[in-house]
């Protein structure tokens, strides 16, 4: 499989990307357009990217929880543990600014 990128016009937000397949691969494609009921094999690729994005970003949020499942215990949050958190985070700006005043680097 060759993939080339083609650029699209100035006026155009889309790019053109050019992808040689294999004559039963295209074949295929084809077949999954017209049954798809898609208008173009331009549209059933598509389609195929933005599922695989959204499987992509589902498996990385599975991936976040199961960390968080795997990390212990919950910890009940109430106010005093808010209020902690909050000063902490306060804490650590300060911190930062001072460093940044010290390097010469406030930005």
């Amino acid at each position: 499989m060759t993939i080339r990128r083609v650029a699209d016009t100035v006026t155009s937000m889309r790019a053109k990307l050019d992808i040689s397949l294999p004559t039963d691969l295209e074949s295929w494609v084809q077949k999954q357009t017209d049954q798809g009921g898609y208008a173009t094999a331009s549209a059933y690729i598509q389609q195929l990217l933005r599922e695989e994005q959204q499987r992509q970003l589902r498996l990385g949020i599975e991936a976040k929880l199961q960390e968080a499942l795997d990390s212990g215990a919950p910890t009940p949050v109430t106010g005093a543990t808010w209020r902690q958190s909050q000063q902490r985070v306060h804490q650590r700006l300060k911190d930062l600014a001072k460093e940044r005043r010290a390097n010469g680097t406030n930005r």
